[in-house]
């Protein structure tokens, strides 16, 4: 794991990531069936995005804001009701009751961005950036905005397709940011810090930020239409 800095990793506790960043679709989705089947009304902006487009991925949000956003997904889904949990199915292919869903750690992510520890390279797909363009939208290619998710080619994984690990927005992950990689069996960054760690490059950004160990960062509360997430789920 890491870029010019390389540590021993060992990833133990099974988890499932998510084919693609979540996109607004499914961001409001969310927001209006808790708004429909919780108690309350959620705070979160339905519609915070500043690149319009139901596929395309959320962005300006804040870590804050995905954080209690994954809250009320699994809020959901341990939900009785079976037209809540019908809906979930539809939102997240292969849903069961009490799915914990979450963002990935900092290892967890690129454990995937080197197909599972298979990829030495600077990129899923290979050690240079010469097809990148293929398989990510960067400032090569993007002209200046997001795209919508599943365009671009895939990375497979035990035969199922991840799409854009590489490009379209920066990624939040559940990590407090270190100066130093966490290493170790199932690792996680500092107990606590200022700053979240975030994976991926994104439509701006060169080709050298969307290597699989590049690392970039921003406060919690940071908004930017640079930024969004995908989740990774977990059961019971």
């Amino acid at each position: 794991m890491g870029d010019a800095e390389k540590v021993s990793v060992t990833i133990t506790k099974p988890f499932e990531m998510m084919a693609t960043q979540t996109t607004q679709k499914i961001w409001k989705s969310v927001i209006d069936l808790a708004n429909a089947h919780l108690p309350g009304k959620s705070s979160l902006n339905t519609a915070p995005s500043n690149f319009k487009g139901e596929l395309n991925p959320v962005e300006q949000v804040s870590h804050n804001d995905v954080v209690a956003w994954t809250e009320t997904v699994n809020k959901l889904s341990t939900s009785s009701d079976p037209q809540v949990q019908k809906q979930l199915s539809d939102f997240f292919p292969g849903h069961k009751k009490g799915d914990v869903y979450r963002i990935p750690t900092e290892a967890e992510w690129e454990y995937v961005a080197r197909m599972r520890g298979l990829s030495t390279g600077d990129y899923a797909h290979g050690n240079t950036d010469k097809n990148l363009g293929d398989y990510a939208w960067y400032s090569g290619n993007a002209g200046s905005k997001t795209h919508p998710v599943g365009l671009k080619k895939p990375i497979m994984i035990n035969g199922k397709p991840i799409y854009d690990i590489h490009g379209n927005v920066w990624e939040w992950l559940a990590d407090w940011h270190g100066n130093n990689l966490p290493g170790g069996v199932d690792p996680q960054g500092p107990a606590n810090g200022s700053n979240r760690v975030l994976r991926g490059g994104g439509w701006y950004y060169g080709a050298r930020h969307l290597r699989s160990g590049f690392r970039y960062i921003n406060g919690p509360g940071g908004r930017s239409n640079r930024v969004g997430f995908r989740l990774v789920r977990t059961r019971p």
